[in-house]
Order: C-alpha cells, then structure tokens, then sequence
C-alpha cells in the first residue's frame, strides 16, 4: 500500500496540472479564426408600407482576439445579396436586389473559458454598406447606417486548436430609401443572423 502512496499522489496533482496546462493553452492562443454558414432573416417594415426584404443566405468570416480569460473581441465581415419587393394594391412586384457589407465589431464575454463547451454573450456595432444594385433599386440610393448589434454563441473545442460554433446575431438596422437626395421612404430590416461553422486557434 505504502509503494502505491507515490502513485495515487501523482494521481490526484494530474488532473489539476492538466486543466492549469489546458488553460494557459488556451491563453498562448489568443486568436480564433471562424468560418460561418449564415442564415440572415430579415424583419422588415417601411414606411410608407409597402417595401420588403427578402432572408438570404451567406458565408461569414470572422476574427477574435481573447484579452485574459473571459474577454474577447470579434470582427466579422461578410456580404449578404438580398431581394426586395414593393407591394402595390395587393400586387407583389419585384425591385431587385441589393448587396449589403456589414462589418460588425463586438466585445465579448465567456463564461467558461477553460471548459470544452464555452457560452458568451457579446454586443457592439454595426456599419451596414449597401452596394450592387440591380432592377429598379439600380437607381436609388440605401443609405450606410451604423447600428447597435448584440450576440450570443458557444464555442465546442474539438481539439487543442479547433473549435465548432453555434452563433446567433441581432442588428438593429434602419436606412432611408432615396431618389437623388430625396427620402423616399424609411425601411427598418433589423436582421435575425443563425450561423453555424468551425474556427481554428493560433
């Protein structure tokens, strides 16, 4: 029993030196890259009533840097092609399309930063760039707006470096639709973002 004491002993320090050693892992890789398959649901109102966005579906990249154990900063970027309609008498017809970039910067906090399944909450601002138009959107204007944007996510560890993610986004977006400096209408599209995808450490 007595020449097992030294092996139990051991026993017990390894579980404790191994979450310490997981941790400061952990912290010697301060940056995640991820990648994101993207659901954008856009709720959209106008006034005057009539305008409307269409959900779309897109690739997000995006980059974090962890600052100590529970704080990170995100930057995400991506560009999402969105349909627009007008409804005229009951009649749908279509505008065409838009492409939106909208860069997103968001402080974040994780709760569980040494566990492999990590939830955090983060919130920030949005830039929304409308650009590429088509149909008869080709001749208006959307104007770029800045918005507050909020987060909540997890990340699973896979491994040491890689990381599945589970993201939700919501951005609280209004533009003005113009006609050579001329409003015509304000079109409120505050998007609902699903994402799933994976990211790597380093």
């Amino acid at each position: 029993m007595r020449a097992l004491l030294p092996l139990l002993l051991l026993a017990a320090l390894a579980r404790p030196a191994a979450l310490i050693a997981q941790a400061t892992g952990h912290a010697e890789l301060p940056w995640t890259i991820r990648s994101r398959a993207l659901l954008v649901g856009a709720n959209a109102e106008s006034d005057p009533v009539g305008l409307d966005v269409y959900s779309a579906f897109t690739i997000e990249v995006d980059v974090s840097r962890r600052f100590g154990r529970h704080f990170a900063a995100e930057l995400i970027l991506t560009s999402a092609s969105h349909e627009a309609t007008s409804t005229i008498d009951g009649l749908e017809v279509p505008l065409g399309s838009v492409e939106l970039l909208p860069p997103t910067l968001l402080a974040q906090y994780h709760f569980l930063p040494d566990a492999r399944v990590h939830p955090y909450v983060g919130a920030g601002v949005n830039c929304s760039i409308f650009y590429e138009k088509s149909g008869a959107l080709d001749s208006l204007d959307l104007a770029t707006k800045v918005a507050p944007a909020a987060q909540a996510g997890m990340d699973v560890d896979l491994s040491d470096r890689m990381v599945l993610n589970l993201d939700a986004k919501w951005i609280w977006l209004e533009t003005t639709v113009e006609d050579q400096g001329v409003t015509l209408a304000k079109l409120t599209i505050d998007p609902f973002i699903l994402g799933v995808g994976v990211g790597f450490r380093f």
